[in-house]
């Protein structure tokens, strides 16, 4: 399992592959999941909104990151996961 840093917190796409794994983290508090799949989530956001007014990186081959419009899907079905976890 992964350490509880506030990297995992604040930048989760640098540590986790997956939104499920930041819900599956053991060492995460439920607060501290949401808080980490928001950031995700405002991070994918971002991403989308630089692909929409043309400023999205430049150089090299394709990217081999994952489509923001994909992630923020599997974002939100781990954010309903987690809100579904709630006692």
């Amino acid at each position: 399992m992964k350490r509880k840093t506030s990297k995992s917190i604040e930048s989760p796409a640098s540590v986790y592959h997956a939104p499920q794994e930041v819900v599956d983290d053991e060492h995460l508090s439920p607060k501290e999941k949401m808080k980490a799949l928001r950031n995700w989530e405002d991070e994918e956001t971002s991403l989308l909104r630089a692909a929409d007014e043309n400023m999205a990186p430049q150089g090299g081959p394709a990217s081999t990151a994952p489509d923001p419009a994909d992630m923020l899907k599997k974002i939100q079905k781990a954010e309903r996961v987690l809100e579904q976890k709630k006692p």
